[in-house]
């Protein structure tokens, strides 16, 4: 953009530019929101300048802490320390689509801050959310699964189309698998 109109425009009316239904989907009226009244778009853009290595950064904080005299009140296993929501009108309301949450995935203390983050869609015919894919702690993925025990764990049925590599270690085989390293080819289980 090299010549916006205004750079920041905020509304201290509270939630005056937001209809009931977000709202009640925030359960609250949000402290500060960014609402635009383009026809065309709804782009929000942050622009990070200077001779610099960092780029853009968006910092969220999360406390159990009920007042600022014990701001540093460590959070717990399980607690939602930030999540982002996407939501599109179907005509009647805003229905949830997608999110991406970070939780504390484990025990805090002092210098150590286990986390996971968790990608949710809701399927079509649905404004449900569910969890499809989990990234634990440890760096254990897991799709259908949010408690992957390892690296790749796959709940449900899984296809490769082009390749499928083991290079070292074993696999698990239940059914039929073929494997193909150089020079080989064959049915392996």
């Amino acid at each position: 953009v090299t010549s916006p109109t205004a750079f920041l425009t905020i509304d201290s009316r509270t939630g005056a530019a937001l209809d009931g239904d977000v709202t009640s989907i925030t359960g609250a009226t949000p402290l500060t929101a960014f609402v635009t009244t383009s026809n065309t778009n709804a782009h929000q853009v942050l622009v990070g300048m200077g001779n610099a290595t960092e780029g853009n950064r968006l910092f969220f904080f999360r406390t159990r802490a009920t007042d600022a005299s014990n701001a540093n009140t460590v959070v717990q296993s399980g607690d939602e320390i930030a999540s982002l929501f996407f939501y599109g009108a179907d005509g009647t309301s805003y229905r949830g689509a997608a999110s991406i949450g970070v939780e504390v995935d484990g025990t805090p203390c002092s210098s150590d801050m286990p986390g996971r983050i968790v990608f949710a869609t809701a399927a079509d015919g649905s404004a449900s959310l569910n969890t499809r894919m989990t990234i634990k702690n440890d760096g254990n993925v897991g799709i259908g699964t949010t408690a992957p025990t390892t690296k790749l764990d796959i709940s449900g049925s899984a296809s490769v189309s082009t390749n499928f590599e083991v290079r070292t270690g074993y696999a698990s085989i239940s059914n039929t698998m073929w494997v193909s390293p150089p020079g080989y080819s064959g049915n392996v289980g």
